[in-house]
């Protein structure tokens, strides 16, 4: 068991630790599901679910765009008109 001020220490530190990750930095992401694939916008917080045709030609794009800058910008697309 801690001290008190050992535990109010440790409450200071992670109160004051830097985010690792904001809305500026997060990455989009996707997973695949039985019947299609769900990406996740990471600018606008929204998720879309591709099935079919759609599902089979994002995933081969994005066997293509290994980076997570290029990724995310492929997944960002299918949010904007």
């Amino acid at each position: 068991m801690y001290p008190l001020e050992t535990i109010q220490k440790m409450n200071e530190q992670a109160a004051t630790a830097p985010a690792t990750e904001t809305e500026t930095t997060r990455h989009c992401s996707f997973v695949r599901s039985s019947q299609g694939v769900v990406l996740h916008s990471a600018k606008q917080r929204s998720t879309v679910f591709l099935s079919g045709n759609d599902a089979a030609k994002f995933l081969r794009m994005a066997a293509r765009n290994r980076t997570p800058l290029r990724r995310d910008k492929l997944i960002e697309s299918y949010f904007t008109p």
